[in-house]
């Protein structure tokens, strides 16, 4: 499955731990979950940010849970043009271990089956990715002036209370 964002209209940094939170059901008695988090360029060129895996075992066929796949810490800057793509996944060999599908043990696992996989998106099952967004800071309505004018209070030259001016400029002219 793929979900892309329209284009940004602004820049979107993601910094932080970055989730996928499915709602899924199979039909096999163990499965993988795969999600992806994409940059998609003004091309339509389509870059891996991160992903993560989380394998489900002993589940029961049919029958939804909650999964949580840890697509580990990023920082990265969406720029406005740009589109945010999730894609969700069973698998991604070699990347990733197989697994076939059947419960067995991975390392000796020899019969494969083709496993039929939900993933619900609905007001009770609400699968989502979890993106640590940081705000745009908004620009400074009080404070000091910047850049600060030597020898006025509150600025670079004399805040009140200090002893040592600071911001003391490395060079200086004859007056």
């Amino acid at each position: 499955m793929v979900f892309t964002t329209e284009l940004l209209t602004e820049d979107v940094e993601v910094t932080g731990r970055v989730r996928a939170v499915l709602f899924a059901a199979t039909d096999g008695p163990s499965t993988d979950w795969v999600a992806r988090l994409c940059d998609v360029d003004e091309m339509g060129v389509s870059r891996n940010v991160a992903d993560g895996i989380v394998r489900v075992r002993a589940a029961t066929p049919g029958e939804a849970a909650e999964h949580v796949v840890d697509l580990w810490s990023t920082s990265v800057v969406f720029r406005a043009g740009h589109r945010i793509r999730v894609q969700v996944t069973s698998s991604n060999f070699p990347r990733w271990d197989r697994n076939l599908n059947t419960g067995e043990p991975e390392e000796s696992a020899t019969t494969a089956r083709v496993a039929r996989q939900q993933v619900f998106h609905d007001p009770a099952r609400p699968s989502r990715i979890v993106l640590p967004v940081v705000p745009v800071p908004a620009p400074p309505t009080v404070g000091r002036p910047w850049p600060p004018t030597p020898g006025r209070p509150g600025t670079a030259a004399g805040h009140a209370g200090d002893t040592e001016p600071y911001g003391t400029p490395l060079l200086t002219s004859p007056r």
